[in-house]
């Protein structure tokens, strides 16, 4: 559809978000959901939405470097951006259910809230919906169980371009908010039992016989050191375009790039992050660096059969 290639409103849609992100309301907002989610890593605006979203943007530029025009105009500007950045604007809200079990649905929350929010400052239903679907998928459970990635049947050619524009936009989100950095967002006293252990030695054994899951994402977090996407044009083994490439700087006095991906979160996180990458027309592969000493690196990909991560060598290394 050409409306949503070009539009005389681009320059004002770039600014929607950037405009909505120093209202006071969003930042009341941060703050609440950070306070929500005190038991899990920090979900500031600071130190999780905007680290998203200038991961999700800077894997935009990377792919319109080998593939030009592979994202609207609309998707670079406005959706990109704005999914990224608030997807996580109300962390922690949750509902109990009949039976006493607590649901979080915080996702359900943002895109209804922003809905909202964009419908007052004028933007149109069509836009706001690649930005609101997206937000409602980004969880694990969208990608893996309700099927987010997936187009609907029997669409027309005008449809099927919207839907191409909300689930290239979801893809580039889950990317970014499964890969991004997160060390920093590890609360104070927990980093600071994590960095003890890891001076006795003790991290990785605690790791594998102590801790509960939600510690074992903490300690997790924190082992990552640094985080970067990037493209492999030239890794062709399993799609045409090549691969999108995490890679980590990984603390591996804290725990390997092996225990990590036995915790359930990250698993299933980087599941998601193949499935974004093979919509997008490429494979995904992890590649990590020690930063204790060691010059040597690791490659992982998931293994279809076997249905986990499992080490390999591919052809071409970037």
């Amino acid at each position: 559809m050409k409306g949503l290639e070009v539009t005389e409103d681009i320059e004002w849609l770039g600014n929607v978000f950037p405009t909505l992100g120093k209202s006071e309301k969003i930042q009341r907002l941060y703050k609440l959901a950070d306070q929500r989610a005190l038991k899990k890593t920090d979900h500031s605006q600071l130190r999780h939405g905007l680290p998203v979203m200038w991961m999700g943007t800077a894997l935009v530029d990377e792919i319109e470097r080998y593939y030009p025009g592979t994202f609207s105009e609309v998707e670079r500007v406005f959706a990109i951006p704005g999914t990224c950045e608030f997807h996580d604007l109300f962390k922690g809200w949750t509902v109990t259910k009949a039976d006493g079990t607590v649901r979080e649905i915080h996702h359900i929350k943002v895109a209804r809230e922003l809905d909202q929010m964009l419908a007052k400052m004028g933007v149109p239903r069509l836009y706001r919906r690649i930005v609101t679907y997206p937000v409602r998928y980004h969880r694990t459970s969208g990608i893996l169980k309700d099927g987010g990635l997936e187009m609907p049947e029997g669409l027309s050619a005008d449809e099927r371009a919207v839907w191409e524009m909300r689930l290239r936009t979801l893809a580039v989100l889950v990317l970014a908010d499964k890969c991004v950095g997160d060390r920093d967002r590890v609360r104070e006293n927990r980093a600071a039992w994590i960095e003890f252990l890891r001076s006795v030695g003790l991290a990785k054994f605690y790791f594998d016989f102590v801790a509960d899951q939600d510690s074992k994402n903490n300690f997790a977090t924190y082992s990552i050191q640094k985080a970067k996407l990037c493209v492999d044009p030239t890794d062709r083994s399993e799609n045409p375009r090549g691969a999108i490439v995490l890679r980590i700087d990984l603390d591996e006095k804290v725990c390997s790039l092996e225990q990590i991906l036995k915790v359930e979160w990250f698993s299933e996180a980087f599941h998601c992050c193949g499935k974004a990458a093979q919509y997008l027309g490429f494979s995904f592969r992890i590649v990590t660096r020690s930063v204790n000493g060691s010059c040597s690196e690791e490659f992982w990909s998931w293994s279809k059969e076997l249905k986990r991560w499992t080490r390999r060598e591919p052809a071409n290394r970037k």
